[in-house]
């Protein structure tokens, strides 16, 4: 009996030694990052919506394009509509005359 507890003991040492060698050779086997090559979650906020706004840039400056020339269009409606009521206005005036 006393050698089974010594067998089970002396196994979980060797047991835990291969795992802690085997996690030292994963690890030097992965890439070494540098120290200066990580950077902050601000930073990186920062440069995905500086990206984001760069790619809708083109976007928004289309659809300024699109609204000023809905706007310009319906401000001519309103004149020439202003204009036409105005013209049968005089031409009412000029017939009563």
């Amino acid at each position: 009996m006393p050698v089974a507890i010594v067998g089970i003991i002396f196994g979980s040492f060797l047991l835990l030694f291969k795992m802690l060698l085997e996690h030292k050779r994963q690890n030097m086997a992965l890439p070494t990052v540098q120290e200066g090559a990580s950077m902050k979650y601000s930073e990186l906020e920062q440069r995905i919506l500086a990206t984001v706004n760069e790619a809708i840039e083109p976007l928004v400056a289309r659809i300024d394009e699109l609204e000023s020339a809905q706007l310009l269009a319906s401000s001519e409606r309103l004149l020439l509509g202003d204009s036409d009521h105005t013209k049968e206005a005089s031409r009412s005036s000029q017939a009563d005359h």
